[in-house]
């Protein structure tokens, strides 16, 4: 049995999915299910497992989606593979595949879904025999969106928590606010604070505290994502910081383990990992009652209206009361403890195993193969008409810049050649002149050699007259 892994997302970003693929991937290095898996590494940008059987590729060049089916089935073909899985939308073109779902976030949030990994996406999930949604609200959102799948081939597998997140150490935590010059009590905002359409919503925490009455100085520490709240700091009150960094996991643990809680406001989630993090680490979670939130959080977390900065402060205020603090870090360890990533790990394999199993699902596909091929193969075409429409393209513009690049050459050497004449016709009047002139000296001369002789005959006369005169005296 082979089951092809095209890790492609560690080669995206070392977000959640990431996470979510690196502890299925160590899971099953403890089981001995990875000696199943040929894990394609991108860049070498995979994890390094034991046990593992690697397959290099360079990056992936985003413009060449459908030739690169083409490369993924010759290495399914290669290993001879019964299933393929992506981490994130990439496909083949024959072998079954098992896709997990993490979120319908683009389609809820009403992104622009022909951006180019949603597209991806819309066909990854039209090609696929079967799926992985990572909570039950992911499986009715994909049913909603794509209501050609058939319930019965959905399978909720909720994602875990690692084993390295649980209560630091009191030692950990002051060392921690230490080494990131945390001097106060602190607020933990961890992912992305807006994402695409704000929908990440972490502007909510930092409204709400712009009515925050409290004396006490307060820090909010945002793990990750971009600095995309600076412009929110200075209508803050004086005795609230924000601090962004980026922390290790063991570092991270010690985050939550000292902060008053993770404030988690987002609108939409296909799971919430962090909250369990958080809820492991004995933190105290304030997150929203939406998509798949309460699913995770049941009753271990307190609940707001994302939109209502008025239960944000009342939460704040709550989460600091002690008894309630304390049964909410009570309830969070207990709830933490019901997502080890060993069953996550555990329930995959065993659909693989099934579906390997299900000859049913090699077969019945037949004809959408055949269809799916060819739209393939005709993007793969395409492709390569656009190659070499701008390859043409490329070579009209540079045939175009040559031809004016000697129109302008003859232009200027016509202007010169002009110039030229210009010159030539008035060295040629300089020269007419001159002849003129020449011709008039000639014709002075001439009429000086006359009058020359003349005088010359004159004198001569003149001379012959004295003598005979002066001979005759």
């Amino acid at each position: 049995m082979k089951i092809v892994i095209d890790g492609i997302f560690f080669h995206i970003a070392n977000t959640g999915i990431a996470r979510v693929w690196r502890s299925v991937l160590a899971q099953w290095c403890d089981s001995g299910f990875i000696e199943n898996i040929i894990l394609i590494d991108r860049g070498h940008t995979a994890p390094q497992l034991q046990g593992a059987q690697y397959y290099h590729l360079p990056t992936f060049n985003y413009q060449e989606e459908a030739l690169f089916s083409t490369k993924l089935q010759e290495v399914c073909d290669q290993f001879h593979a019964d299933l393929f899985i992506s981490t994130y939308y990439t496909t083949p073109l024959s072998t079954p595949s098992l896709l997990m779902i993490h979120d319908m976030i683009p389609e809820v949030m009403g992104w622009d879904l022909r951006e180019f990994w949603w597209r991806e996406k819309n066909y990854a999930i039209l090609y696929a025999n079967q799926y992985i949604a990572v909570s039950n609200n992911t499986a009715q959102d994909l049913m909603r969106f794509y209501p050609e799948v058939q319930p019965s081939r959905i399978t909720v597998i909720h994602n875990g928590v690692d084993k390295g997140f649980h209560p630091a150490e009191s030692r950990e935590i002051s060392g921690i606010k230490t080494k990131f010059a945390i001097n106060a009590s602190y607020l933990l905002l961890v992912g992305t604070h807006l994402g695409a359409n704000q929908y990440k919503n972490g502007t909510i925490l930092f409204e709400a505290l712009k009515h925050w009455q409290s004396p006490e100085k307060l820090t909010i520490v945002c793990v990750g994502g971009n600095v995309d709240l600076q412009g929110e700091i200075p209508s803050l009150p004086n005795n609230v910081d924000i601090c962004l960094i980026r922390p290790t996991d063991e570092e991270l643990k010690a985050l939550y383990s000292g902060a008053i809680a993770l404030v988690y406001p987002s609108l939409y989630e296909g799971f919430g990992l962090p909250i369990l993090e958080a809820m492991a680490c004995g933190c105290p979670v304030i997150t929203c009652h939406n998509s798949s939130l309460p699913e995770v959080g049941k009753d271990a977390v307190i609940y707001i209206d994302g939109q209502n900065k008025i239960e944000m402060i009342e939460a704040l205020e709550k989460v600091q009361n002690q008894a309630i603090r304390n049964e909410l870090i009570t309830k969070g360890k207990e709830r933490a403890k019901k997502f080890p990533w060993s069953t996550t790990a555990d329930k995959i394999s065993d659909l693989c195993l099934e579906m390997i199993a299900d000859t049913k699902n090699k077969t019945e596909k037949g004809s959408f193969i055949s269809l799916w091929q060819d739209f393939r193969q005709c993007q793969v075409r395409e492709h390569q008409y656009l190659s070499m429409a701008e390859t043409i393209q490329a070579k009209n513009i540079a045939v175009n810049d040559l031809v004016c690049h000697l129109e302008n050459e003859i232009e200027n050497n016509n202007h010169v050649i002009a110039h030229l004449q210009t010159e030539n016709q008035q060295l040629q009047d300089s020269i007419d002149k001159l002849n003129w002139q020449i011709e008039e000296l000639l014709n002075t001369k001439k009429t000086l050699k006359r009058l020359c002789r003349k005088v010359l005959k004159k004198l001569f006369r003149l001379k012959l007259d004295t003598d005979k005169r002066c001979g005759d005296h």
